[in-house]
This record gives structure tokens, C-alpha cells and sequence, in this order.
């Protein structure tokens, strides 16, 4: 009699722990499925206006001219994948994009502010401006950021002595 209680006893305890553990695999399939799909979301962003966004980032895409050296490349990477560190703005490899950023090594530092559609030049003068703060720099402006000195309401903030401007002196891209 009592191996037979302990036997049906075993039985309903095993029972009672299949139905739960069966319960346990529907949840974490639920949960994994749940975070499969999310991961999908914030993996492939959607197109806004020819801008790739999601969520949570936006994306430009950009290609780096080949005549620069590997060590020069990395420089430029260093400076790209900075705005990923503390900003929404994510710096990718161009496929196929219609806009995009062309880093390319002309004569001098520069780019246009904001986007101007199709390859936008950003130079990055081998001889002279790669430093990831320039790379940074020259980005923002591709960006759409300008100098805080060219701001229409700079003069509500901050008071400038003329007379202490050195002519020929300050002339910034």
C-alpha cells in the first residue's frame, strides 16, 4: 500500500512538473520569439525619405576613396563610428544608397552643410586633416551643423570685439 501511494504520489509530482515545464517552454518560446522580432525591428531600418531610420538611430551611408592608407582608413573609421558612441547617428559601409557621404582626400578640409543629395564630398586632405576631431568636424557639417560663430542669433549670446580680429585672421571652412 505505501509503495503504492508513493508510486501514484511520484506520478501526480511528475505530472504536475511536465504540465509546468511544458507551460515554462511555451513561455520561453513566446519570450524568444518576442525578442527575435524585436531584434529584427532595430536590425533593418526603414527608408524615410531616403534616409534609413528605426526606432532608435539614423543611419548614412558612406564610402571612403581608395587612394588613402590603411592606417589613414582607420583614422577615418575612428572618427565615423565616434557619433555611434554618444549620439543616434550610425556611419555605414554604402551598398546601393542613392545619398551618401564620399570621403575623399581633395585640397583641404571641407564639406557642404547639410545634405545635398546624391555623392556628397566630404575632403579629407591626406596632408593635414586626419585627425579624428577634423573627421568629426567635416562630418558634422554634412550633417547640417555650422559654426557657433555663424549662428543669426549669435550676437543675443555672446558680444564680439571686433577690433581684436586680426584682418586675414580666422578664416574657417
Amino acid at each position: 500500500m505505501f509503495v503504492t501511494k508513493v508510486t501514484f504520489g511520484l506520478l501526480a509530482l511528475l505530472l504536475v512538473f511536465s504540465v509546468r515545464a511544458e507551460e515554462m517552454v511555451r513561455h520561453t518560446n513566446l519570450y524568444q520569439r518576442h525578442l527575435y522580432q524585436r531584434q529584427q525591428r532595430h536590425q533593418y531600418p526603414k527608408l524615410m525619405d531616403d534616409i534609413a531610420v528605426n526606432e532608435r538611430n539614423i543611419y548614412v551611408p558612406y564610402v571612403i576613396a581608395n587612394h588613402y592608407s590603411s592606417r589613414e582608413v582607420e583614422i577615418i573609421k575612428r572618427g565615423l563610428d565616434s557619433f555611434s558612441y554618444s549620439t543616434c547617428i550610425h556611419f555605414f559601409p554604402r551598398s546601393n544608397e542613392r545619398d551618401y557621404i564620399s570621403i575623399e582626400s581633395r585640397s583641404g578640409c571641407y564639406s557642404y552643410v547639410g545634405r545635398q543629395g546624391y555623392s556628397q564630398t566630404v575632403s579629407l586632405d591626406r596632408n593635414g586633416c586626419l585627425y579624428p576631431s577634423t573627421v568629426q568636424h567635416e562630418l558634422l557639417h554634412a550633417l547640417g551643423f555650422n559654426h557657433e560663430q555663424t549662428r543669426s542669433d549669435r550676437d543675443n549670446h555672446i558680444q564680439v570685439i571686433w577690433e581684436n580680429i586680426i584682418d586675414e585672421q580666422g578664416r574657417y571652412h
